[in-house]
């Protein structure tokens, strides 16, 4: 390919990267603000975030400089920690063929030309979180939400977890990007993730 037709993909690459990243975090914050919960952190699923500016780039991934290709949104519901307390992960997975790939390649930097065909694989927003069941003693909210956060959360529908002695109920449930989309589908995937919060801190 010429040059100038690989710029031209180039930028247009860069402005639907702009177009996704913008779309993912609006929609997670919009689900913060309708859930009615704090922002915690946020963080790559499987590399580091962007590096310094002193950090030699060659001593780094390629994929540091894509920080949103497989991201975490985390946030908590307010107050101290009871029954019913709760922290929401978001994982929006711009490619499962990214994800499957590093889990595959273990160690070392995942090579794109690796990479399933974007035809055999999906964009995908997950819904990941943790409920207090039980009644615990007096804890400090961010100390505990940290270490929940440092925790590592099965992979699976559901889920039992004990964090600093509280006992919690988790579920992983995952979306096609496409099926949130619209304010309808939000609405829908989010009264039924309050009715398992529900449910579980009962």
């Amino acid at each position: 390919m010429e040059i100038e037709g690989l710029s031209l993909q180039l930028r247009r690459a860069y402005r639907l990267v702009h177009g996704y990243q913008r779309a993912i975090i609006d929609l997670s914050h919009e689900i913060m603000i309708r859930l009615g919960l704090d922002f915690f952190c946020w963080s790559p699923v499987f590399n580091d975030t962007p590096p310094r500016c002193t950090t030699d780039l060659s001593r780094k991934w390629s994929w540091d400089l894509l920080p949103g290709y497989s991201i975490y949104f985390a946030y908590t519901t307010p107050g101290p920690i009871q029954p019913g307390s709760y922290m929401l992960i978001l994982w929006a997975e711009a490619d499962t063929g990214f994800s499957k790939l590093c889990e595959d390649t273990k160690r070392g930097e995942p090579d794109f030309a690796q990479l399933d065909a974007p035809e055999h694989c999906a964009t995908n927003f997950r819904f990941w979180h943790s409920v207090v069941v039980d009644s615990p003693k007096m804890k400090d909210s961010q100390g505990f939400w940290a270490k929940l956060w440092d925790e590592d959360w099965p992979e699976t529908n559901e889920f039992n977890l004990e964090v600093d002695g509280v006992k919690m109920k988790g579920r992983m449930a995952t979306h096609s990007l496409s099926a949130i989309s619209s304010p309808d589908d939000l609405k829908e995937r989010l009264e039924e993730f309050k009715m398992f919060v529900d449910t579980r801190s009962k």
